[in-house]
């Protein structure tokens, strides 16, 4: 009898102490170093705290200046976004850095809250990485939480670099564009662009403009060859676009059209795979700033070729 009631005490114990645990991580506030990616705005984190629900301790802010060579990190308790806002503007107008200082963003947060909640970060858009720890002491100070992970954040290793360019986030632009292109509706892209090259984007959505409004838009992009040279990356996507027309009195209609192209796409390795360059074959648009007709053909030299763009300037 005695042996099943030492049984049965032991397991008593050790469901108390997981329960006990549980509850500590559950319910105790741990702290956590949030690096975002990129530098974020006062009111991009004003949406982080509001959808995560979590206690703002401090944030770090970056800015640059002509006379310093160095980003100027600079830590900030916080007491709400006014108070913030105050803070990024004494250092951008003050003179202990010299001229030209700019805010570049808010580099990483100190938040406090549940193991729980704080493990979702890890999970949010804004976010490049949450370091979670438990400080034994229980208070607000700043040397409990880990350092920002700035280290890895700025390695870019190869061309798919969450945080510079990849194949999927140019399909997905691509797709982007096209919807642009095509309906005339502006959709944020991912990879960073020349300013010439956002100039050919909205000029020939421009010059698209004045047919039928088009709705229910859809597009398939998918990689078909590339040529990884020294300097240049050139990608060849196939696009496939499909919308329906509106009728008369803009109501959608049954009419559904659409076309399949070839697109090569030059992003510039030397300037962080900036997209210097995107030709579409047997394209009206493309043709005239050309001065010539582009076929398949003509792309697949492109791809081939060692040199950067062919677009002329746009204005």
């Amino acid at each position: 009898m005695k042996a099943g009631r030492t049984k049965k005490i032991v397991i008593a114990v050790v469901i108390a102490i997981v329960a006990v645990a549980a509850a500590f991580v559950a319910l105790i506030d741990w702290k956590c170093t949030v690096t975002f990616r990129p530098g974020i705005t006062a009111d991009e984190l004003r949406e982080f705290e509001a959808r995560n629900d979590v206690f703002i301790h401090g944030v770090e802010t970056v800015h640059t200046g002509k006379e310093q060579p160095e980003p100027i990190i600079g830590l900030v308790t916080f007491r709400g976004y006014e108070d913030l806002q105050n803070s990024i503007e004494q250092v951008t107008e003050g003179e202990s850095w010299g001229e030209g200082v700019e805010f570049q963003g808010i580099d990483a947060a100190y938040v406090m809250g549940t193991y729980m909640d704080l493990r979702k970060l890890k999970n949010d858009e804004a976010v490049y990485k949450a370091d979670i720890v438990f400080d034994f002491t229980f208070g607000t100070n700043y040397g409990a939480y880990p350092l920002p992970d700035r280290e890895s954040y700025d390695e870019t290793e190869d061309n798919e670099s969450d945080n510079v360019f990849s194949t999927e986030k140019m399909e997905a632009d691509l797709t982007g564009i096209y919807e642009e292109i095509e309906t005339g509706k502006e959709i944020p892209l991912s990879c960073s662009y020349s300013e010439n090259v956002k100039a050919y984007i909205k000029s020939k959505a421009r010059e698209n403009s004045g047919g039928q409004t088009k709705t229910n838009f859809a597009a398939d992009v998918r990689l078909m060859d590339e040529n990884d040279g020294d300097d240049y990356l050139k990608q060849l996507y196939a696009v496939e676009v499909k919308f329906t027309y509106a009728d008369g009195d803009g109501n959608e209609s049954d009419f559904e059209s659409g076309y399949g192209t070839e697109v090569l796409v030059v992003t510039d390795k030397n300037d962080g795979y900036k997209v210097v360059d995107i030709v579409e074959s047997m394209n009206g648009f493309d043709d005239s700033l050309r001065g010539s007709g582009i076929m398949p053909g003509d792309l697949q030299e492109m791809l081939e070729s060692d040199g950067g763009s062919t677009m002329p300037e746009i204005k």
